[in-house]
């Protein structure tokens, strides 16, 4: 088994974090660094399915997300 073969083995699993930032992305047709944003800067999004979402996809309770 060479290099390669043995990094081709491992897959593409992608990091929990960056999941959460592309289903968010996906769903809500931002773009990541609104989503960023959103987590690291207290930012609200300003559609409220967007919120309705993010409480749906994490189980945090709206009045939560923001403290």
């Amino acid at each position: 088994m060479t290099l390669k073969d043995y990094y081709e083995s491992l897959g593409s699993v992608k990091p929990p974090k960056q999941t959460f930032i592309d289903t968010v992305v996906e769903k809500c047709g931002v773009r990541a660094n609104t989503v960023r944003r959103w987590v690291y800067d207290n930012a609200k999004p300003q559609s409220e399915e967007h919120i309705k979402f993010l409480e749906e996809l994490t189980g945090i309770e709206r009045s939560e997300l923001w403290k």
